[in-house]
């Protein structure tokens, strides 16, 4: 009986020590750890964003007189391919080049702008056609227009031809118009030394007697030639011929070319 108790006795207190572990192993608990309340929040990365400008100066360079499209694209690509300023551009509508580059090269464009934008050369080309007959002259006509270095002239001149279009016999008539008369294009460029080479495109037409059989509409006779010939200064030359197998006369066309001061 006393050994019961005694064994009684020895569970009992090895129960209440191993309660008494228990409750000093304090609890681990799973708590995430919580941010500020006023920590800044990272922007989710965009892979399409565009990347950042690379480092530089911009500078604005406004044209005094090469203002025309075609000039100022020629100073931008003389950037380019001189220099290697890949960040420059033109606008056209306030005449001006826009330059983003480093120091070096932002002078380097400068002393560009300053030798490319320099006065334009004005010429006064004089058009003189002749219409020859049996070695003599018939008629001569003489067209004047001023032209600036590498910058399209335009001069047209006549009457706008009205010309039927329905088939006929129809019950309405429907009418087109042409333009009759003469019309040049020209563009003239001049290299270091003052040389010049003139295109020209020169149209001439005419209203011939005869007329279409059963419609009514015109025969219009027409004379055209494109040319690009070297024309020296203040000397008369002679830049297309052609024979008019209507009339076996022959057009000359003759240019002069007189810088404007």
């Amino acid at each position: 009986m006393s050994r019961l108790l005694l064994a009684c006795c020895l569970i009992s207190f090895a129960t209440l020590a191993a309660a008494q572990q228990e409750k000093a192993v304090p609890e681990v608990q799973n708590i995430r750890p919580t941010a500020p309340v006023n920590a800044p929040v990272a922007a989710p990365v965009n892979p399409y964003r565009e990347p950042p400008l690379e480092p530089g100066a911009v500078k604005t360079f406004f044209i005094n007189y090469r203002k025309d499209a075609r000039q100022l694209q020629e100073i931008v690509n003389t950037m380019r391919s001189v220099f290697n300023v890949t960040h420059v551009s033109a606008d056209a509508s306030s005449a001006a080049i826009i330059v983003r580059a480093d120091p070096q090269q932002l002078s380097f464009a400068e002393k560009l702008v300053h030798e490319l934008d320099v006065p334009i050369d004005t010429y006064r080309l004089d058009y003189t056609i002749s219409e020859i007959e049996v070695g003599k002259k018939v008629s001569t006509h003489t067209y004047t227009l001023m032209c600036q270095d590498n910058i399209k002239s335009v001069l047209k001149l006549g009457s706008r031809v009205p010309v039927p279009t329905s088939p006929a016999g129809g019950s309405s008539t429907n009418m087109t118009y042409l333009d009759v008369g003469f019309n040049v294009d020209a563009i003239l460029e001049s290299n270091s030394v003052g040389d010049l080479t003139l295109t020209s495109t020169i149209e001439m037409s005419s209203i011939a007697d005869s007329t279409i059989a059963g419609q009514g509409a015109p025969v219009i006779r027409q004379f055209r030639t494109d040319t690009k010939n070297s024309v020296p200064v203040g000397k008369p030359v002679v830049i297309s011929t052609a024979d008019d197998v209507a009339t076996h006369r022959q057009f000359q066309i003759q240019v002069l070319a007189t810088k404007v001061k």
